[in-house]
């Protein structure tokens, strides 16, 4: 998993395509390969398969789920979106620290 943050906005975001330019969905901006970041956002969650792709945004409270491919969700106040449903896990966000992942995986 690799992290960009968008030059422009500076929204965040995850993927695991490292070697593309990626395309900020919130303004538009390319995102050069050059800004390539890797971490593991997500290195305290199981490679299980997913059963359901959720998190609670901490500053406004919505919990939001991603049901299926592409289907990108974002909370009320933009602090954080999910995609993927149950294929993948992305996550962007503008504050890392306030949200809270509720995803569900076989075998919990």
């Amino acid at each position: 998993m690799v992290s960009r943050k968008c030059p422009k906005c500076k929204m965040v975001w995850y993927s695991s395509d490292a070697e593309h330019e990626w395309y900020c969905s919130e303004c538009g901006e390319t995102i050069p390969v050059s800004t390539t970041k890797w971490r593991d956002p997500l290195k305290n969650v199981r490679p299980n398969k997913i059963l359901r792709n959720i998190v609670k945004c901490l500053k406004c409270g919505d919990i939001i789920e991603s049901t299926y491919r592409h289907d990108f969700q974002t909370c009320s106040c933009d602090n954080v979106s999910v995609d993927g449903g149950t294929d993948y896990l992305k996550r962007c966000f503008i504050d890392h620290d306030k949200f809270q992942e509720l995803s569900v995986f076989e075998g919990d």
